[in-house]
């Protein structure tokens, strides 16, 4: 079933999978959250970088108005890593007993006995990582999206499907073309929508009062009221 649903070719491939993942701080240790974690400005800030701080609740509220505009599979919770004790899992993602159930209850001599494992089985997946990352005590937005081959089914059957609009971006290294969604655009407010973005960390790095600096002076100017702060690490890149 993993391989179906996942299927890596573009002609067989049931759903397209959006990712946006959230680092979150250990509670046993604040200074994680107040400078970041070391092992994410090794990787994705060895330029000079910068952590977005989000509100949790407000961005939650965001989703939830998002889920109201189209009926996709739209899920925000906590990752469940493979070294975790079952009970653990269980408490990480809902959707693990839903699945277990599904499984003992289903006899598996057509497809559509398996129909009811879909649900639960996708849930599970999209929140479950190798536990090499556990540190990261990752937060994972998932946006589930049909594929070419699901939009062209409902065509043939006349069955509307509304979904986000796909947008593409380049990536420098290889110049290839990445599909990506914009949440929150179709939102209506009597302000533009803004991500609820409580602080700005300034990575470390030998230019970071020149980024602080110049951050400081973008959100004067764009007229945003976020508090920055710096990550105070003594490491060389």
């Amino acid at each position: 079933m993993c391989e179906t649903l996942l299927n890596p070719d573009p002609k067989e491939l049931l759903f397209e999978f959006y990712v946006t993942s959230f680092c979150t701080p250990d509670g046993a240790y604040a200074e994680v959250g107040n400078h970041g974690l070391l092992s994410q400005w090794r990787y994705y800030g060895k330029n000079g970088g910068y952590a977005l701080v989000f509100d949790t609740l407000k961005l939650e509220e965001l989703i939830g108005q998002e889920h109201t505009l189209w009926g996709g599979r739209l899920s925000c919770g906590e990752v469940g890593y493979s070294s975790d004790p079952i009970d653990v899992l269980v408490q990480k993602i809902e959707s693990i007993p839903e699945f277990l159930e599904a499984f003992k209850n289903c006899h598996f001599e057509s497809a559509e006995d398996c129909a009811p494992l879909l649900e639960p089985l996708m849930s599970s997946c999209i929140h479950y990582k190798h536990w090499a990352f556990s540190e990261e005590r990752e937060v994972r937005l998932v946006a589930v999206l049909n594929s070419p081959r699901m939009h062209h089914e409902f065509s043939e059957t006349g069955a509307p499907v509304l979904e986000p609009e796909r947008h593409y971006s380049t990536r420098k290294d290889d110049h290839t073309e990445v599909p990506h969604i914009r949440l929150f655009d179709g939102l209506q407010h009597e302000q533009p929508c803004l991500l609820p973005i409580k602080r700005i960390i300034v990575g470390p790095g030998p230019t970071q009062d020149e980024r602080e600096q110049a951050l400081n002076d973008f959100l004067e100017t764009a007229g945003y009221d976020i508090e920055v702060t710096r990550a105070n690490m003594p490491i060389r890149f």
